[in-house]
């Protein structure tokens, strides 16, 4: 079986959940004797069209096409958000050469919606996995441009801070004297996906046409993968189809030879993940800033995209900070052995996590987790003793938690060993692969 993993980014220039979850599908196919490759988005800097060509290269002997472009060149960048005709005409000429017979999309940002369309036109058995929320919010997080959260759209006009505020997407200069007639258009196209007329309206015309053709595009998708129970209710409730729609929870997978790990030390924690305002570690910094006299240290696993202002500010504000301590990026195989020894691992996250390998790892382990009292962290950890939920972004409230942990006033948490395993989800995926073909 030859597989095509569609992703919005890839290792090695971008490390993350997604990208390796991809990696590892693609792994195990390439085990059970398929063929894989991957296609991925990459941002251009230039402004002419003509350098966007696809380049073909290659990662852990697993072929990949790198697909440039630079959405401010767009003719209509807010459509193109979701909806990049340029990324459907490359999709569709790796379709010809490569001829897959089962191509899943792990993440469908940046390459857009579009990119499923040849696969939709030629039949070809399809799977999409929804990793976040990008399929209705184009921030991906759900987290308005103001730090709140949302929803989900329930305005035609909803999301338009927001991709403002994300992509710089400008109004006409005429919107005060077509802002009532914008409405009515815009309503009727969020019901109904059509909208007239685009040329007058432009950019503001995409908005409204942004989910109902995320939906269209899904509808015809062979099978969806959701990762939690909380991620399907919330984009059943905004309109994702559910008819095809399976649960299949993230697995973690321990090392065959781990590394004998030292007892955890009372108030050494930890954080793993990347450096962006909604994994909300600045949180927890305001937390030990409040609290100078707590006698805790935080390791920092992890970067920021290049030239990151979020990732400079918080270097900047804990410069001198003793109690802190930047450890950089730390590759996979390496993550058991390393949260072993910390008293907990603090995931202060302000958007709906969604079934991280990260906290599964460390309940597997047995190390105690403290996190966010939102969307599947509180289903992960609800329930489970010793580990600690916390209001997300309280700078106080973490303050607090952290001191009863340093202090011993919660129980030692029991390692958990009915997990998914890694092998459990990829077999099912692979199963899945299966049904749809036929």
């Amino acid at each position: 079986m030859k597989i095509l993993y569609l992703v919005h980014q890839f290792l090695p220039c971008h490390i993350g959940g997604t990208e390796l979850y991809t990696l590892g599908l693609a792994t195990h196919a390439q085990q059970r004797g398929h063929q894989a490759e991957v296609a991925t988005f990459v941002e251009s800097a230039s402004g002419d069209v003509a350098d966007f060509q696809p380049t073909a290269t290659r990662h852990a002997d697993l072929p990949v096409t790198e697909i440039p472009y630079n959405l401010s060149v767009a003719p209509r960048p807010a459509r193109y958000e979701y909806d990049n005709p340029f990324v459907a005409r490359q999709v569709e000429g790796i379709l010809e050469r490569y001829r897959p017979d089962v191509v899943h999309a792990t993440h469908l940002m940046k390459l857009s919606g579009a990119s499923l369309e040849p696969a939709i036109r030629r039949r070809l058995p399809l799977v999409v996995t929804l990793t976040d929320f990008w399929s209705v919010c184009g921030r991906h997080t759900l987290l308005r441009s103001d730090g709140r959260l949302c929803g989900g759209p329930r305005h035609p006009f909803d999301c338009l801070p927001c991709m403002r505020a994300t992509h710089g997407f400008t109004r006409p200069r005429f919107w005060p004297w077509v802002r009532p007639l914008s409405r009515r258009l815009a309503s009727r196209a969020f019901r109904t996906g059509r909208v007239w007329p685009m040329d007058v309206l432009g950019d503001l015309a995409a908005f409204p046409l942004r989910l109902p053709y995320l939906r269209r595009m899904l509808r015809a998708v062979d099978r969806i993968i959701v990762l939690s129970e909380f991620q399907r209710r919330l984009l059943v409730a905004n309109g994702v189809p559910e008819r095809r729609m399976e649960v299949v929870p993230h697995g973690t997978e321990l090392p065959a030879r781990a590394t004998p790990t030292p007892a955890p030390e009372p108030g050494k924690f930890a954080y793993v993940g990347s450096l962006a305002p909604h994994k909300g570690l600045h949180v927890v910094l305001e937390a030990l800033a409040r609290d100078p006299g707590l006698d805790v240290t935080l390791d920092v696993y992890g970067d920021g995209p290049p030239a990151s202002d979020y990732a400079a500010s918080l270097r900047q504000r804990t410069a001198g900070e003793r109690r802190i301590v930047w450890r950089g990026r730390i590759d996979p195989p390496d993550l058991a052995s390393a949260i072993g020894g910390y008293a907990g691992l603090v995931v202060p996250a302000l958007w709906y996590e969604n079934n991280p390998l990260i906290v599964q790892l460390a309940l597997t382990l047995g190390v105690r987790v403290i996190a966010s009292r939102l969307g599947t962290l509180e289903e992960m950890l609800v329930g489970r003793p010793g580990h600690v939920l916390v209001a997300p972004g309280e700078a106080r409230a973490w303050a607090e938690a952290l001191r009863r942990v340093a202090e011993g006033a919660w129980p030692s948490p029991i390692p958990v060993r009915d997990l998914p395993t890694w092998g459990s989800h990829a077999q099912r995926v692979m199963e899945i692969y299966a049904e749809v073909r036929a």
